[in-house]
């Protein structure tokens, strides 16, 4: 073979820049809010750099050895990979409680093993940590480009081999290029299966996990690494003038840079769109400036940068992890220049006596053979592979923790899993009737919104449903705000609207039913976006009192689409940051930190407060729209109980366990009662001597001494029942008065077999049919109370027709009780 391929000096400081626009980005610089893409740039790097020599190699001798091309990688990413993994899982096993290290040893064992993008997919579900709280979650790029490595030598050796001329070459790669970008548009539009989908994420958000997918997988970033490979096929014109191939180089650089500037997480089309910083790294990497450009990118200081940007970039996330882990999360200037300059000099080092002495694999001058190599790789593999056995199989070691911690959490079945078994929802259905009462009648109360709508379902499920005989729906499937006018960022609007469609038809069907409207308002306020009614655009919701003005007259105009009922609002509940750790995990921080952190208080953020008092003070004086603070039940003084007496309040930072449900709904038992008295002036059920049922008094469907529960307005003639069941309550002065027989007058749709219940005892079941019946029925007066109900059970409720969308199954008219 020929000499080596010339080393090109102004590829350093494009790495140098890739590098540094991550770490300030993860630093949480807000001018370089899409400092991320600075990885799509090393994905051009590698395509351009693996394709320069694979191609340079089959030029000059035919064929592609690909043991040596395997080694070479093996020893340019493994050893600084698994050093990083070694001392990352020595912080973690002295800092991390078991939830977090069970955690973090399984994002240990798949970077070793190249699939770490895999599993960090899989683990974008609503209960999954912070993404501050991972500190490998930034090996998802290395498993994409340890795959590229894999499947692209021999995928371009067949291309070289078949493909003789340059031209094809350029066309193919060029072909593929756009069905890579292709598919992304494609996907991006929905149109993916959600099997394809459910097979690598559990989230039910289908566009929050195209979104996922397209960021982690490897097919939707193919276009970035051929973007750097078709430059190798690309004619080069050697007399173009260096003014212009200084001007191409400078705008690729620029184009880098507006990118990361003006591009964010949130930036629709982001899969697509991230093509432009691709381009621009494409155009750098093409375009040898001119002199004077050059010396500048060519600084010992960018050269240095840019050699030890793959150490910079494995060793940046851990060191910035464990810092905001054991002093807080959120970092001042100084302490962000401390954090660069550490890594700066820890990456050095390990580069200058570790990584490169071991990258080196000179026969005369090299510390380890290649089969050593390979056998320190294997032999690591099975290490990682025993210890994530053992720990998944030990609770995450728990016997890190102190005795004294491991006594007080006996109750705990498995502490690893406390927040998926014991939050407030665990056990529950998202769209559903709470527990077994219900489920064939109306609901005595309407309950939607997100997680922190769903929390509360174990109080409800106590207190109203098996207490009160209360029947509840709960409606949690999908987190965003249900308010007309606001969309989310990631979730499908048509999804969202068709859910929003679905819950006011379950509410329109129920129309005197209190509504509850329960969320975790700030953190939904940060997800969404609102209609501005002068532009008609969506814009993000102000952080202040102008965003929550906003929101609350979302509020009401959703209040004016439902009618004319009680609707209450639950305020913020109590919740940590989202890198806070819950008093469960605070509890269980291993021993040898000294860092435990198990305050039975918590400071929340200013806005809990803020948000809650904006809400009190704009729905004091709106009739049907009342306001419940469930913050009130736990903080004083700007302060919140996390637990108190063993009764732990959370599960994880913002969501209510069990006991913290049981909690609110305890405190707040009589005021949803009293709401779910029947609003509705013609009905209202009163203890004064006119609302009483004489005997043998004809009462009508609009009488006031009837309250009816499933039935829809009172007609003219008539009032329908909905459903499969239907009731009617009534209070009578004494009971020993009545003899035991009951008329009614009452029209059948369709025929039905028709079950009559007294206060719970079966009266009569007969197949019944006709508009006008006369029904008689015997029955024992003992079972009369001074509070009586009347149900009725259908075997088929029917649909009309189109213009009355009600189901329907009997019409009454009137009753008389003897």
């Amino acid at each position: 073979m020929k000499n080596k391929l010339e080393y090109l000096d102004h590829i350093d400081f494009l790495r140098a820049v890739a590098v540094a626009l991550v770490i300030l980005f993860h630093l949480d610089i807000t001018l370089l809010k899409g400092g991320f893409l600075g990885v799509d740039v090393f994905f051009v790097i590698s395509g351009f750099l693996i394709t320069r020599n694979l191609n340079y190699e089959f030029k000059n001798t035919g064929k592609v050895d690909f043991r040596k091309f395997y080694i070479r990688r093996i020893r340019r990413l493994i050893p600084t990979l698994l050093l990083t993994l070694f001392l990352t899982f020595i912080l973690s096993f002295l800092f991390f409680p078991p939830s977090l290290f069970t955690g973090f040893i399984k994002s240990m064992f798949f970077s070793s093993i190249a699939l770490s993008n895999f599993h960090f997919l899989s683990e974008t579900s609503y209960f999954d940590v912070s993404s501050n709280l991972k500190p490998l979650l930034h090996t998802w790029s290395l498993g994409i480009e340890e795959q590229f490595y894999l499947l692209f030598p021999i995928s371009l050796f067949l291309i070289m081999k078949l493909f003789s001329k340059k031209w094809s070459k350029f066309s193919l790669i060029t072909t593929l290029i756009l069905l890579s970008i292709l598919l992304n548009i494609i996907v991006s539009q929905g149109h993916i299966s959600e099997a394809f989908i459910s097979y690598f994420i559990s989230e039910d958000n289908v566009a929050e996990s195209i979104s996922s997918i397209q960021f982690f997988l490897l097919p939707f970033r193919v276009f970035e690494f051929l973007l750097g490979a078709i430059l190798i096929y690309l004619p080069k014109n050697k007399t173009i003038n260096k003014s212009y191939a200084s001007l191409l180089n400078l705008i690729g650089l620029g184009l880098i840079i507006f990118s990361s500037i003006y591009f964010d997480a949130e930036t629709k089309y982001m899969s697509t769109l991230n093509i432009i910083p691709c381009i621009g790294a494409s155009l750098f990497i093409f375009n040898t400036p001119k002199q004077s450009i050059f010396s500048f990118y060519n600084l010992s200081s960018f050269k240095t940068i840019g050699r030890i940007s793959y150490t910079l970039y494995l060793f940046h996330w851990p060191i910035i992890v464990f810092y905001k882990f054991l002093y807080g999360n959120e970092t001042n200037f100084i302490e962000k220049i401390i954090l660069v300059f550490l890594t700066y000099l820890i990456s050095l080092a390990v580069y200058k006596y570790y990584e490169d002495p071991l990258r080196n694999n000179n026969l005369q001058s090299r510390i380890i053979s290649n089969h050593g190599m390979i056998s320190l790789v294997l032999f690591s593999l099975i290490i990682i592979s025993n210890i994530k056995i053992d720990v998944l199989n030990n609770e995450g070691w728990l016997w890190r923790v102190d005795l004294k911690t491991l006594e007080s959490i006996k109750e705990f079945e498995n502490p690893v899993e406390y927040n998926r078994k014991n939050w407030g929802a665990a056990g529950y259905n998202d769209f559903a009737f709470i527990g077994k009462k219900g489920q064939n009648t109306s609901p005595d109360i309407i309950w939607i919104g997100d997680s922190h709508a769903g929390h509360y379902s174990y109080g409800l499920d106590s207190i109203l449903v098996k207490k009160n005989n209360k029947s509840v729906f709960m409606s949690y499937a999908i987190s965003t705000l249900h308010l007309p006018d606001i969309i989310h960022k990631t979730i499908d609007s048509t999804a969202s609207k068709n859910h929003l469609n679905k819950l006011l038809q379950l509410i329109n069907s129920n129309p005197k039913t209190p509504l509850v409207i329960s969320h975790f308002w700030i953190g939904e306020m940060s997800m969404t976006k609102i209609k501005n009614p002068d532009t008609g655009l969506y814009e993000n919701f102000k952080s202040d009192s102008l965003g929550y003005n906003q929101l609350c007259q979302k509020i009401v105009k959703f209040s004016e689409l439902v009618g004319n009922r009680n609707i209450i609002v639950i305020g913020e509940s109590p919740f940590k940051g989202k890198n806070d750790l819950s008093f469960v995990d605070n509890l269980l921080i291993p021993k040898y930190s000294g860092n435990v952190k198990s305050s039975s208080v918590f400071e929340p953020s200013d806005r809990l407060f803020q948000i809650n008092n904006y809400f009190n003070n704009y729905f004091e004086k709106n009739k049907n729209i009342h306001f419940i603070n469930p913050s009130d039940i736990f903080c004083e003084d700007k302060k919140c109980l996390e637990q108190e007496m063993g009764m732990i309040y959370f599960s994880d930072k913002d969501h209510l366990s069990k006991t913290g449900s049981l909690k609110v709904i305890e405190t707040i038992e009589q005021e949803l009662l009293n709401y779910m008295v029947l609003t509705d002036k013609s009905i209202v059920q009163s203890t004064e001597i006119q609302d009483l049922v004489g005997p043998a008094e004809k009462v009508n469907h609009k009488s006031t001494k009837l309250i009816f529960t499933n039935w829809h307005n009172p007609e003219h003639e008539h009032r329908w029942s909905s459903g499969n069941s239907s009731e009617i309550e009534f209070n009578i002065n004494n009971p020993k008065q009545f003899k035991g027989l009951i008329k009614l007058n009452v029209g059948i749709w369709d025929q039905q077999i028709i079950k009559m219940f007294i206060n719970g005892h079966l009266i009569e079941s007969s197949k019944l049919s006709g508009w006008q019946n006369t029904l008689s029925y015997s029955f024992d007066p003992k079972i009369l109370k001074e509070k009586n109900t009347i149900r009725f059970e259908f075997s088929d409720a029917k649909s009309p027709n189109e213009k009355d969308k009600r189901i329907l199954a009997l019409a009454f008219r009137t009753i008389q009780i003897e």
